[in-house]
């Protein structure tokens, strides 16, 4: 231990006296380590945090055959009574709902759970009480709700009184009319408890059996129909293998309850641990965040192998700087493990203090990373995901294990290098590098940084070249000062015989709710265009069939996108009219069906004809239901989708007026003032509508289309900034290879240009060394991005295939900076003045 404190303190002195080379190495690894610590504390916080809840090891879930499906509440009672492996048995269910009133409801994501959760779970509430084994049972209790403290601080701004209080659980789809009781609070839960999940937080808990009679009022049986998540804790000494031979054996008990089951081959239980499942209602889901973890990654582990490649090559090229030190050491009777020792020991210093500057490197990735993610997404924009990313033991440990294993892998070649030195040449001024091991110094740690830097650029591009396509295309609407809200108006026919009395009667509330929106918002002084939209928003790719009366007799069928929409739509997001006329108050429901259709459609549909007066129908092929005739009045501009690399179909726009039963519908308008203004202004007109009407989401939209494109941005730019980092390093990594080479071969170039070489054929020397090495890089490079595409493309089905343009495009550019890189040495090389060579010989 003395001598290792010895060799400590002076790599200590050794680093301190040489600034520079200690700078630029403690940077060149900062960059690998920092990104490397970010993606791990986004990953370690997505998939593998562990829940706080006692003994999480403990839990296993029952699943279906496919475990993307729950079981119904009564199986889960079977397996609850029956087993022997679990010690205690609960269950939870998905729930949603608008806390709230009116216009400043908030859709939050909930639970429905059997009494014994918590308890189970060894959680307790940090303010009031959890349920009690009496709430299990339907006993017409007073509706309780447990809420997360996230939920208390955001929408109650943690008011101390809040336990005890009521508060509303709208449920979407149902008539406040059919609405149970307001809910009393009895309890908020710690902050580190946000539900079973670790990255999409539950905000409040209800009891099972009381909410399944909300969702399923007027079923003879409510829970029969309610599906449920079972979770067990298993028993002291009980293996995993032993709890799924027993409930695979139950399982098979339970098909034999229905005859849908004994007819289905797949019917079967199985049991998955709770640490491996990020999403307990939906356990496949996590196959995407594992592969996208994975790669991830692989990609920041390019970027570290090229920084730790990059500081071993600087690291060889100092310790021929040091062969004279070296040499001293070992003739004074130094062995060669102390040597190699004394190598490590520096290494091992630059990647700690480059681990502690990751670490700040780190937290501002994760924190650029939080602050661009949007903030809702789906039309229930309000179920939130949980990105608390917080420098826990694990990132800390996994930092220093990575700093250990980068200090010692990129110092283990110097230190066994300079421990080989010979101490006679060294002595006596020989070189110590001959030219066939300057050639392996140069391919073997500056290839390799190239072939990556290579690989990450490819994908970049060929993320990014599809997403400036679509960002650039016209889209054929203004997405500025255009604002939507989502809204839900619930249906009479979800807990009611659907009689055609209470379907008319339904049809003219909803017929008179679209009529007083439309009318308070067209009313709001900031709106400049108002129009309601079902399913056509131009975000994403859609479509359904469409028939032209005249291929009726054929059955000819094209799929086309549709848009249901309202008068004032085409003003309110800026499309312009051609030919024709647009929706107005001559289109009623009475009035025959109408149309417009973008130019697109027209030429597709009509090719060569006048399409005013054509008509058409949706109606999907083999369909026992006559066509509705629609008569073509207008034609509007080309309008792309948001999100449509790969094309989008042309649209057809459809009167709502014509739409009996319209779904998902939307108010959208273009403002005059503040964005912020005019969503409060149709939040309140949609409230004040209609007191069933419930509010799913409120958003410009330009957030809209962040939230959908984000994913590829995210992941573009993440490639993109690995790709550039690596370039950067590769190119610094080269340059100062090639210049340790030109500075070892300084000798030959004055003797050159002492016999007659000009400076065009010294520079032309120095860049061919390089040249050769970037068409070594760019065909071994090119060779490994096309396969790491092709597996990509195959796991990942959203990930665009590789183009020849990036193909051409990247390795140029890296010829072009590899090449600078070169020629900076090389022109100083050129410049070497033959008499001082001479005269030193």
């Amino acid at each position: 231990m003395d001598a290792l404190w010895q060799d400590v303190r002076y790599a200590v002195r050794v680093l301190a006296k040489s600034r520079a080379f200690t700078t630029v190495a403690v940077l060149v690894l900062a960059f690998g380590l920092g990104l490397n610590t970010a993606i791990f504390s986004i990953i370690n916080a997505v998939l593998f945090r562990v829940l706080p809840v006692r003994a999480p090891g403990e839990l296993m879930y029952v699943y279906h055959q496919r475990p993307d499906w729950s079981i119904g509440y009564r199986d889960y009672l079977f397996l609850r009574d029956r087993n022997d492996v679990f010690a205690t048995m609960f269950a939870t269910g998905g729930d949603r709902a608008a806390i709230g009133t009116g216009g400043q409801a908030e859709w939050t994501r909930g639970e429905m759970v059997t009494a014994n959760y918590f308890d189970a779970l060894g959680v307790k509430a940090m303010r009031g009480r959890t349920f009690v084994p009496e709430q299990d049972e339907a006993s017409g209790a007073p509706p309780v709700v447990v809420i997360s403290d996230g939920l208390w601080r955001r929408r109650f701004d943690a008011n101390p009184d809040i336990v005890g209080s009521s508060i509303q659980l709208v449920l979407p789809g149902i008539p406040r009319t059919d609405q149970q009781p307001d809910y009393t609070v009895i309890g908020i839960m710690p902050p580190e408890f946000k539900g079973l999940s670790t990255w999409q937080p539950t905000e409040y808990w209800v009891p099972l059996v009381q909410r399944a009679g909300d969702w399923n009022r007027g079923e003879r049986d409510p829970l029969a129909r309610t599906a449920v998540v079972p979770v067990g804790r298993l028993k002291p000494g009980v293996a995993r293998a032993q709890a799924r031979a027993v409930i695979t054996a139950l399982g098979a008990q339970l098909r034999h309850v229905s005859p849908e089951r004994e007819r289905s081959r797949d019917w079967r239980l199985v049991l998955l641990d709770a640490r491996r499942v990020s999403l307990p209602f939906a356990p496949r889901g996590e196959v995407v965040p594992d592969r996208l973890a994975a790669g991830l990654m692989a990609v920041s582990a390019m970027v570290l192998l090229i920084a730790a490649a990059n500081l071993a090559g600087m690291l060889m090229a100092r310790g021929v700087t040091r062969a004279n030190e070296v040499a001293v050491r070992l003739a004074l009777g130094a062995g060669r493990w102390r040597t190699t020792r004394q190598f490590l020991a520096e290494s091992v210093l630059v990647a700690i203090a480059a681990g502690a500057l990751g670490l700040a490197i780190a937290r501002l990735l994760v924190h650029a990373f939080l602050n661009n993610m949007p903030a809702q997404i789906g039309r229930f924009g309000s179920m939130r995901i949980s990105f608390d990313v917080p420098v826990d033991g694990h990132v800390l440990l996994f930092t220093l294990l990575l700093c250990l294993a980068a200090g010692v892998g990129v110092g283990l070649a110097p230190a066994l290098r300079a421990s080989k030195t010979d101490v006679l040449g060294a002595l006596s001024g020989a070189s110590a590098t001959p030219a066939k091991a300057r050639w392996r110094l140069r391919y073997w740690i500056v290839i390799p940084q190239i072939c990556l830097s290579l690989v990450l650029l490819v994908g970049a591009g060929t993320l990014v070249r599809p997403l400036l396509r679509t960002e650039a295309v016209e889209p054929g609407y203004e997405a500025d000062n255009v604002v939507l809200v989502d809204f839900d108006l619930p249906s009479p026919g979800r807990y009611k015989q659907q009689t055609r009395e209470v379907m008319d009667a339904f049809l003219q509330r909803r017929t008179r709710f679209y009529g007083r929106l439309l009318e308070r918002a067209k009313a709001l002084p900031d709106a400049e265009a108002v129009s309601l939209v079902m399913l056509g928003l131009p975000l994403t790719r859609s479509g359904t069939w469409f028939i032209r009366r005249e291929d009726f007799a054929s059955g000819r069928h094209r799929w086309l996108s549709s848009a249901t929409v309202s008068s004032g739509y085409f003003k309110a997001m800026g499309i312009r009219l051609l030919r024709g006329r647009l929706f107005d108050d001559r289109d009623g429901p009475s009035t025959p069906g109408v149309a417009v259709v973008c130019e697109a459609a027209a030429r597709q549909l009509w090719p060569g004809k006048n399409p005013i007066g054509q008509y058409l129908a949706q109606h999907w092929p083999d369909s026992s239901y006559p066509p509705r005739w629609l008569e073509v009045i207008g034609v509007v501009n080309e309008v792309k989708p948001a999100l449509s690399e790969g094309g989008s179909n042309p649209y057809v726009y459809v009167a709502l007026e014509h739409q009996e039963r319209p779904l998902a519908v939307s108010v959208i308008g273009r403002g005059r003032g503040r964005p912020g203004d005019l969503l409060k202004g149709l939040r309140d007109a949609v409230s004040a509508a209609d007191v069933d009407a419930q509010i799913l989401r409120s958003q410009t939209m330009n957030e809209a289309i962040a939230a959908l494109r984000y994913p590829r941005r995210i992941t573009a730019a993440i490639l993109a900034i690995s790709g550039l980092i690596g370039l950067l390093l590769a190119s610094v990594g080269l340059y100062g290879v090639v210049s340790y080479s030109v500075a070892q071969r300084l000798r030959e170039m004055g003797i050159r240009a002492a016999l007659g070489a000009r400076r065009i054929d010294i520079t032309r020397l120095v860049l061919g060394d390089g040249l050769r090495i970037l068409l070594v890089s760019a065909v071994a490079g090119s060779a490994l991005a096309f396969g790491a595409l092709r597996v990509t493309a195959s796991l990942v089905v959203a990930f665009p295939k590789a183009d020849a343009v990036t193909f051409i495009v990247v390795p140029a550019l890296l010829g072009a900076v590899i090449l600078l890189a070169c020629y900076l040495p090389a022109r100083r090389a050129s410049r070497v003045d033959p008499v001082e060579v001479l005269r030193a010989l």
